[in-house]
């Protein structure tokens, strides 16, 4: 689901948080291998990294020798790095000979006609990307996150480029949704149906549509499925007897075809703290230890399995909001490290896509769910902070605080 309405961040916040950031990227980001000394607490870690170098994209594809499906749980989605190594994995010539289907939860199945009917087309135009984002599910705004916007068009140059036998087949998830004629009480019920069971009906779509396939002759009958954090949980989510939630993930790991067949990667994140934690919203997965670790061995991009590593023996603190009594490795099955945390950046700013007419119609469609005041808020922000919206980090310098204390400089 889309995150909620951004946090102002002042200028002089970054000032203040800059000699911490700058600090931490010179024990991390710039340091080699053995350059960085280490709290004994995170030697298991490091030893493991150290013991077990595993490329990235080769342990995605290496899942794909004994899974039909890789779920990938994409972290917060305005941020942009981690649609590179996306990006970069399904134009792999290997990638590309194993699997034939992308399922996103991004797009509505209501817009999949569209969707073809764009990626056929020679050229990309960006006033057709637009267009698919502002009709995204749910938000009266649109789809504003600039990673989605660059990935669509490189992803159509690429796709163009091969050979069609070797092009990717790109399959929205999310529920029906059409904004034109919608009225209050069918938005009403459109989003109680989403609350109440959108990761079931999109894992459908997903069982579905690989049921045709496995009976179809398409040689490529493999897929990739990205959603965002808990959606791609192989497990239930549960706070207390409270909360009840079915992921995507959870009903692929019990239906046919997927079941026993499917593989849980998580991209490389934070966790949510509790409310009230200094204002603070995330912070480093364990306080900070696996990222001290990733950092004293270089930073460098890899894997981790969790099937045999001190990474999944770990307790799952991945939400704040809803603590769960597992390990990592009931939920994942490994974790994709990309980049450190220090290099992650939102950007929701795609040039263009708030014209006069589009700002009509934002406003039009708030008035289904009385969200008005909050829309013309947001766009006299936009017009008054735009480098609010433009690429910045995508942490407080705070958030990144507790890494520092594991590392020291030789």
């Amino acid at each position: 689901m889309k995150c909620g309405s951004l946090p102002v961040r002042s200028l002089s916040l970054f000032s203040c948080g800059l000699i911490l950031l700058v600090a931490v990227a010179c024990l991390t980001a710039s340091e080699p291998a053995g350059a960085v000394a280490f709290d004994p607490a995170i030697a298991p870690y490091v030893k493991f990294l150290k013991d077990h170098p595993v490329d990235a994209k080769k342990y995605i594809l290496d899942l794909y020798k004994t899974n039909d499906v890789v779920v990938l749980a994409e972290r917060d989605h305005q941020e942009t790095t981690q649609w590179d190594f996306i990006f970069d994995l399904t134009r792999d010539p290997e990638f590309t000979a194993r699997v034939g289907y992308l399922f996103t939860e991004y797009g509505s199945v209501d817009q999949q006609a569209d969707m073809d009917a764009f990626l056929r087309t020679e050229t990309a135009d960006d006033k057709r990307i637009i267009a698919l984002l502002r009709d995204f599910v749910i938000w009266p705004s649109g789809w504003d996150n600039n990673n989605l916007f660059e990935f669509i068009r490189k992803f159509h140059a690429w796709n163009r480029s091969q050979s069609p036998e070797r092009r990717l087949t790109w399959c929205f998830c999310d529920i029906p949704w059409n904004w034109p004629g919608l009225t209050k009480a069918e938005y009403k019920s459109r989003l109680d149906l989403a609350q109440a069971g959108r990761d079931e009906i999109m894992a459908l779509r997903i069982r579905y549509k690989l049921e045709e396939i496995r009976a179809s002759a398409v040689p490529r009958k493999k897929a990739l499925v990205i959603v965002n954090t808990r959606h791609a949980f192989k497990v239930p989510l549960k706070k207390g007897d409270v909360f009840y939630y079915e992921n995507l993930g959870s009903a692929l790991a019990r239906w046919q075809p997927t079941a026993g067949r499917t593989a849980y990667v998580m991209m490389h994140y934070v966790h949510g703290v509790r409310p009230g934690s200094d204002g603070l919203s995330k912070a480093p997965i364990h306080d900070g230890k696996w990222d001290a670790a990733f950092a004293a061995c270089g930073n460098l991009q890899t894997a981790v399995s969790f099937h045999d590593s001190p990474f999944g023996q770990d307790s799952f603190d991945y939400l704040g909001f809803a603590p769960m009594q597992m390990r990592y490795r009931d939920v994942f099955d490994g974790m994709i490290f990309d980049c450190p945390l220090e290099r992650h950046r939102l950007h929701n700013d795609i040039p263009g896509f708030y014209d006069d007419v589009f700002r009509a119609k934002v406003l039009e469609r708030a008035q289904l769910n009385g969200s008005v005041d909050e829309i013309k808020a947001l766009f006299r922000e936009r017009q008054e902070h735009p480098e609010r919206f433009q690429a910045r980090p995508a942490y407080d310098p705070r958030e990144l605080q507790p890494i520092a204390r594991w590392l020291t400089k030789r």
